[in-house]
């Protein structure tokens, strides 16, 4: 592996480091919030607003990972069907060889024939005449076994291509699952349930309009990371 593709790989590890490191701050410092909420601390406003931007940074890596799985459902599908030509491709250049291959066989036998009606000799080759002929058919035929060889060398790149695919889409999966699974767990069930406690512990206090607006705000991210949690299973379970 050359340096620069070992800086590039040193790179994305870092990025990636750093944004695991992100998202797990952002969702310590969300539970620490709804723990708040869940004691009957009304939020400060500076605290719903960081509510507000933990939910909505969760909803964007869930709109991301989907549109990154949809990109490597659709490279999959043009690779099978590069495949699918490719093998189309090789089957015709199969038959186009045992085309020219009987075509030879025919015109040896031919030869044969008239050189032993010519000569008068049996099992000895023709000196000059339709020698041309048959070599013409040979290089035909040689020339397609050829075509089918690369055909099929083809064919195994593009099946390569398709598995290392394939192995990039079951990463993506497993590396939205887990992010999915604690949005679930956290936001759509603990979460909601510790939200609905608190208002309905403290409908008095001088915040529930805000309350109520952060636990719908809330249910509906963990709805819709459900359902991207459903989506990228089903894509896991397709591959």
């Amino acid at each position: 592996m050359s340096s620069t593709r070992r800086a590039n790989k040193r790179a994305r590890l870092a990025r990636r480091a750093e944004n695991d490191a992100m998202r797990t701050a952002r969702r310590d410092s969300l539970a620490v919030l709804l723990a708040r909420l869940a004691r009957g601390i009304a939020p400060t406003p500076d605290e719903v607003a960081l509510l507000r931007a933990a939910v909505e940074a969760e909803i964007r890596e869930g709109d991301a990972a989907r549109l990154a799985e949809r990109g490597q459902q659709r490279a999959m599908e043009q690779q099978r069907q590069r495949v699918e030509a490719a093998e189309a491709a090789m089957q015709e250049l199969e038959a186009e060889r045992d085309e020219m291959r009987s075509a030879y066989d025919r015109a040896c036998k031919t030869i044969a024939v008239m050189h032993e009606a010519a000569t008068g000799r049996t099992g000895e080759g023709p000196v000059r005449g339709v020698v041309e002929d048959v070599a013409d058919v040979r290089a035909r035929m040689l020339a397609a076994e050829e075509r089918a060889a690369q055909a099929e060398a083809e064919l195994t790149r593009s099946e390569n291509a398709r598995e290392a695919l394939r192995n990039r889409a079951e990463q993506a999966a497993a590396d939205v699952a887990p992010g999915v699974a604690v949005i679930r767990d956290r936001a759509a069930e603990e979460h909601r349930r510790r939200l609905a406690a608190v208002l309905a512990k403290h409908a008095d206090t001088p915040f529930p309009d805000l309350i109520e607006y952060t636990a719908q705000c809330l249910t509906g991210a963990g709805e819709r990371i459900t359902a991207a949690d459903e989506r990228a299973a089903q894509a896991a379970a397709d591959v």
